[in-house]
């Protein structure tokens, strides 16, 4: 009888704990939903590039509600997962993974090199920024 006391006691205690760690947890789906769309990327900034500079042709970047990307690039399709953590700006992006069936131009191949760098992001209305070892300049598709 002390033992099943006991065992309710520290249940109790448990889901108490568990319930009050999900009430203080950070606002994550509200963050998340900012990013979630399609994203035109209108111009890349290499680190060190005092400005952006436009790209043609421009790609498209989509975050799901699944915590999933993807990017079309020239030829090859690409796609990862991403989060957001600790602070509202921390950003990370998994790992592209590409279907390499032959070459992408030397500007998408800058866009993955900036996207594998990626850990910070800046949302201005409807402007998006990633940032890391240069900057993805993009801008939310309607």
């Amino acid at each position: 009888m002390i033992r099943l006391k006991q065992y309710r006691l520290l249940s109790a205690g448990l889901l108490l704990a568990v319930n009050v760690l999900v009430a203080c947890g950070p606002d994550e789906p509200k963050i998340k939903n900012v990013l979630v769309g399609k994203w035109n990327i209108y111009a890349i900034q290499s680190a060190g590039e005092p400005a952006p500079r436009p790209i043609s042709p421009t790609y498209m970047l989509e975050f799901d509600a699944g915590y999933h990307y993807f990017i079309e690039f020239d030829i090859n399709p690409c796609a990862g997962d991403f989060n957001i953590y600790d602070r509202p700006e921390n950003l990370y992006l998994t790992p592209l993974a590409c279907q390499n069936v032959c070459c992408d131009s030397p500007t998408a191949e800058d866009i993955k090199q900036m996207v594998r760098s990626a850990d910070s992001f800046s949302l201005e209305n409807d402007t998006l920024r990633i940032m890391g070892d240069g900057i993805l300049h993009m801008k939310k598709i309607n």
